[in-house]
């Protein structure tokens, strides 16, 4: 069931992995662990919106955003990363052909447009289809990240019963 309090691009994350074929986030997929990484390379701090929803948020004005990933495959594929804005507009995109196991990153420059407060999403892609392998959501400044109705209506009610 959708939520009316989730963000749009938190929306358009959902939907793609929900139309995503069963094998692309799967246990069988070659893609693991996809983490946001901070200037030094080491991973950034990941907080709970609620139980099994994790997410990353850095400052207004960074210039630079890391992905990085640990790939298991052993035939050439296809990995690409997304980085998407509001209305799940594109910001950046990158291909990279992958052949052996190992930990790979995408590194995303803003150069002169860093990105502006909001909530993001940083999408991988595996093949030639590009099917969603893994996903991630990113705040930028003091945006709240809002719970599902679902959660807001739990609380209470677990708190009355507790």
């Amino acid at each position: 069931m959708l939520h009316r309090n989730i963000g749009k691009t938190a929306m358009i994350a959902l939907l793609a992995a929900a139309l995503a074929p069963a094998g692309a986030g799967a246990q069988g997929s070659p893609i693991k662990n996809l983490r946001l990484l901070d200037a030094a390379g080491q991973p950034m701090a990941v907080d709970q919106i609620e139980a099994g929803d994790p997410y990353y948020r850095i400052p207004e004005g960074v210039p630079s955003l890391k992905a990085a990933f640990e790939f298991a495959g052993t035939q050439a594929t296809d990995v690409k990363l997304k980085v998407l804005g509001n209305e799940g507009a594109a910001l950046f995109e990158d291909t990279k052909s992958l052949d052996a196991p190992g930990t790979y990153e995408f590194l995303y420059d803003a150069k002169d447009q860093p990105l502006e407060k909001g909530e993001y999403v940083v999408n991988l892609y595996l093949g030639k289809e590009f099917y969603l392998a893994d996903s991630v959501q990113l705040f930028v400044g003091d945006v709240q990240p809002q719970q599902s109705e679902a959660s807001l209506t739990e609380a209470p009610a677990a708190t009355a019963t507790g």
